[in-house]
């Protein structure tokens, strides 16, 4: 990998100053992709240091620093970035991304969580946070068979006979993808919109949306909407824990497990545009970003918590033999 390069620190801005080398830690380089005017624009990220120690990434100065974007400017380098310990490089970065204008796809193996459709969930603790009245609900899974009902997430209380309340991710048994959603009045059924097939052992981009102010919900499956319902009323879930990798979040062992991969499971309380959705789906997060409230990447690569990134720093526990495997999931 091509070292950075002194004139190339000094291209730097941060915070309109100008930096040093010594003010960085080359070896903790991001970077992140934004769309600007059609065309990706990449965008670096430092880990700072203070007083000569590395801030960790869960320090509160480091959320703070990284809110502020350092743009590298006037400067024609190789651009890389360390993405779980995994060196990658691309050279000429920004004439690809400008030529091409399309995801950028890995170029190594990335580490994700393998549930078995038996008995692995993790189950992240109710709290009013990740259960908004308006939000975007979004994850990367690979389904790799079995048959029946199979849930990758589900945050849902109630019933037809109480009334339905929260959201939810389906492959159903005939093959399709669904998003569910409750609007909490007795007697109706789950509100369900319909996706494209499941296609096993292929990466598939969910995300399902609500809007409390159009009463509007969309669903999306790998950026693209797929379904849009208009006139809906919604409740969220109101006592039940947020589950990965399995359904019936009122039993307390769960059902409709999930056979396959998943990876960046995300909450946010604002309804994200579809630009916004294609925007972020193929880039890691930094946990501060504005409107997220739940952010598990799954990527931790051994024991049984899965971290959430997100400043609310709300952890599951993973249950059932845990399993971690590499896989060449399109993300950078």
């Amino acid at each position: 990998m091509t070292p950075l390069l002194d004139n190339d620190i000094n291209n730097l801005k941060l915070l309109g100053k100008k930096c040093r080398k010594a003010d960085f830690s080359p070896s903790t380089l991001y970077i992140l992709l934004k769309e600007k005017n059609a065309v990706l624009i990449g965008i670096l990220l430092y880990i700072c240091k203070n007083d000569g120690d590395s801030i960790s990434k869960d320090d509160d100065k480091l959320i703070d620093w990284t809110r502020n974007f350092i743009e590298l400017r006037s400067c024609d380098c190789s651009w890389y970035h360390v993405n779980d310990s995994i060196v990658q490089g691309y050279d000429s970065f920004s004439k690809d991304v400008a030529q091409h204008n399309d995801i950028v796809k890995p170029k190594s193996f990335q580490t994700v969580l393998v549930l078995d459709g038996t008995d692995v969930k993790i189950d992240i603790p109710y709290s009013k946070e990740i259960n908004p009245p308006t939000f975007t609900v979004e994850m990367w899974v690979m389904f790799q068979g079995s048959d029946g009902y199979r849930s990758p997430l589900t945050a849902r209380n109630g019933s037809k006979k109480d009334g339905c309340k929260g959201f939810l991710f389906y492959a159903t048994p005939r093959s399709k993808w669904q998003f569910w959603i409750g609007n909490g009045k007795v007697g109706d059924i789950w509100i369900m919109l319909g996706g494209p097939g499941v296609q096993s052992n292929v990466w598939t981009h969910l995300a399902g949306v609500y809007n409390q102010k159009a009463q509007t919900v969309y669903f999306y499956v790998n950026g693209q909407e797929v379904e849009r319902e208009i006139g809906i009323k919604y409740q969220p879930n109101n006592k039940q824990p947020l589950r990965i990798g399995a359904g019936n979040t009122e039993n307390p062992i769960g059902n409709y497990f999930f056979n396959g991969k998943i990876s960046e499971v995300r909450v946010w309380n604002v309804a994200l545009t579809q630009d916004k959705i294609q925007a972020n789906m193929s880039r890691r997060l930094i946990g501060a970003a504005k409107g997220l409230v739940g952010y598990w990447s799954l990527s931790e690569g051994s024991g049984n918590i899965a971290r959430d990134r997100s400043k609310n720093s709300q952890n599951g526990t993973i249950y059932g033999e845990v399993n971690w495997n590499q896989s060449m999931i399109p993300m950078i």
